[in-house]
C-alpha cells in the first residue's frame, strides 16, 4: 500500500511541477504583449504579438515546457507542449486501422 502511495505522490509532484512550468504570452496594459512564466514577477514585453510568440516558443523549447497564448480578451488562442507529456493524446486513427485489419482477418479466416 505504501509503494502505490509513493508512486502516486511522485506522479502528482511531476504534474504540479509541469503546471508551473508554463510560458505565457498575454496582452500588456501598455498595448503590447508580455512573455512570462506562470506566477512570475519578471517578464519581457514586445510591441507585436508575432515577436512575443517567437520569443516564447524559443524559451518553451529550451525549457521543455508548455506554451500558452492569450487573445486580447483573455481567452487562450494557442497551446503547444514542447516537453514530455505525461498524458499524451491517443491516436484514434491508428486504433481504428488495427481493429479493422483484425476484423478483416477474422472474417476471411472463418
Amino acid at each position: 500500500m505504501e509503494k502505490s502511495y509513493n508512486l502516486l505522490s511522485k506522479k502528482w509532484k511531476n504534474l504540479l511541477k509541469n503546471k508551473t512550468n508554463q510560458i505565457w504570452v498575454s496582452p500588456n496594459s501598455n498595448g503590447g504583449w508580455r512573455v512570462h512564466k506562470a506566477n512570475a514577477k519578471r517578464d519581457s514585453s514586445d510591441p507585436y504579438k508575432k515577436q512575443a510568440i517567437l520569443k516564447a516558443t524559443q524559451i518553451a523549447r529550451n525549457q521543455r515546457s508548455e506554451l500558452k497564448v492569450q487573445n486580447k480578451d483573455g481567452k487562450i488562442s494557442q497551446s503547444n507542449s514542447f516537453g514530455r507529456d505525461p498524458f499524451p493524446p491517443k491516436d484514434r486513427k491508428q486504433v481504428k486501422t488495427k481493429t479493422l485489419s483484425f476484423l478483416r482477418v477474422f472474417v476471411l479466416t472463418n
